[in-house]
């Protein structure tokens, strides 16, 4: 850790050894995320606090970082016995362990360099976040097929595409993601709700396809970005006690907090989404957690289960702008976008704090680097809704921000993490104590 008087900064990895960010983090000749202008904008206004380029953000945020994480289950398996487990089953990919330091159940596996595709004749039209996930050399799956651009029959060579309109001069955009094999033809395609339809070939990076390995279906692994479990680690829960998980989505952080727990307490997971909550069922099944109570509910809408909860912890990830997510082609938001997320923010954590004991911890994180969601929200809370900033029970990363209300300790008290600065993604994480 390195120090000054006014701000702290861990080397990357948290060994404290310097960190190159590995060759599949390095910028993509000509590409580089597309940003609205008022996302610069929001971003640009990182710079008034500390030294932050927007082009360099630009140019890292649509890398995938270099690295991607998996989360030993330390419930079924201890991280050293499946590290040199994983290595010998998989020697062609390779793993660290460098981020142990504070986070003993994160493996690293290093994201290779692919090629760029070379457009074809044939095309069919990705989501956005199926896009994504294809220049990694995931499969496109069925949910994430917008249409066939045009004709192609099984086993056909076919391009991944994605268009969108920039709304502020209205160009319409088309991305070349990846190539790969058809597994159904065209006239199939919206026949099939499940399952591959592409399986890609040609990517401009290539992630291990750790979906297929006995380790990932038995449960003893499950990917996971780092930071997301440094958050879980920030609030350390602990055997026995009573945690409310506010906005869980597909239960990642609440899975980690239950090992964290060693399955033993009660976690009470909320979230709006059907969908969600299916995914994190299945996922506490093939993880083999049992204190997880998953609620399918809107925050306000669960007073009754709030009011009488009483947790220790709360972790509560928000919707948020989600400018942090990596690899990432574009972000279209404008000013209002922001104000209601900065709103909607305050207006959940406000929902939650009547149930909060004095004295329990809650760790607020959200995976974007805007100040106006982050340190500026966490400034609010502590000014109007009687939270104080306490020191993280785990440091790694970068100290938050000094805004207006916002002292210099209490914003040693934050974590931040920039993507240009480390191969992770933007991500943020206050420890906050109830007065």
């Amino acid at each position: 850790m390195s120090r000054d008087s006014d701000t702290w900064k861990v080397s990357f990895p948290c060994s404290g050894r310097p960190w190159m960010i590995p060759d599949a983090g390095s910028p993509v000749p000509g590409r580089e995320c597309i940003l609205s202008p008022a996302v610069e904008a929001e971003l640009e206004s990182i710079a008034d606090y500390c030294e932050f380029s927007v082009e360099k953000f630009k140019q890292s945020i649509v890398t995938p970082g270099g690295l991607f994480f998996l989360r030993v289950n330390t419930l079924k398996v201890d991280p050293g016995v499946i590290f040199q487990s994983m290595r010998e089953a998989h020697p062609d990919v390779k793993f660290n362990r460098e981020w142990s330091t504070h986070v003993p159940e994160a493996i690293a596996m290093t994201v290779e360099k692919g090629e760029m595709p070379t457009p074809q004749p044939k095309m069919v039209e990705a989501d956005k976040h199926a896009a994504e996930s294809v220049m990694l050399a995931a499969p496109l799956y069925a949910p994430g097929v917008r249409s066939p651009v045009n004709s192609f029959s099984k086993g056909d060579t076919v391009s991944i595409i994605h268009r969108c309109k920039t709304p502020w001069n209205g160009k319409s955009r088309e991305f070349l993601m990846a190539n790969g094999v058809a597994v159904h033809g065209s006239g199939r395609v919206h026949l099939v709700s499940r399952g591959t339809i592409i399986n890609t070939l040609q990517s401009p990076f290539i992630t291990p396809k750790f979906q297929t390995w006995q380790e990932f279906r038995k449960g003893l692994v499950l990917d996971q970005n780092f930071p997301s479990m440094l958050a879980a680690r920030i609030l350390a829960p602990e055997p026995g006690e009573i945690v409310l998980d506010a906005c869980a989505g597909t239960g990642g952080k609440t899975t980690h907090e239950a090992q964290l727990m060693h399955d033993e307490g009660s976690i009470v997971a909320i979230d709006r989404s059907k969908r969600n909550l299916e995914k994190m069922r299945r996922r506490i099944k093939r993880l083999g957690i049992h204190v997880i109570t998953p609620v399918h509910s809107k925050l306000h809408e669960a007073r009754d289960i709030l009011r009488d909860l009483s947790p220790n912890k709360v972790l509560i990830d928000p919707p948020c702008s989600a400018l942090g997510f990596r690899p990432k082609i574009y972000s279209l938001f404008d000013k209002n976008d922001f104000k209601n997320f900065a709103a909607n923010q305050f207006r959940l954590v406000q929902e939650i704090t009547p149930c909060i004991p004095s004295g329990s911890i809650l760790v607020y994180s959200t995976c974007t680097v805007t100040i106006r969601e982050n340190e500026m929200l966490i400034a609010r809370l502590v000014d109007e809704l009687d939270y104080e900033l306490i020191k993280p029970a785990v440091r790694c990363g970068t100290s938050g921000l000094q805004v207006p209300r916002l002292s210099r300790q209490e914003a040693n008290y934050l974590t931040r993490f920039h993507p240009q600065d480390s191969p992770h993604v933007g991500f943020f994480i206050a420890r906050m104590k109830k007065k």
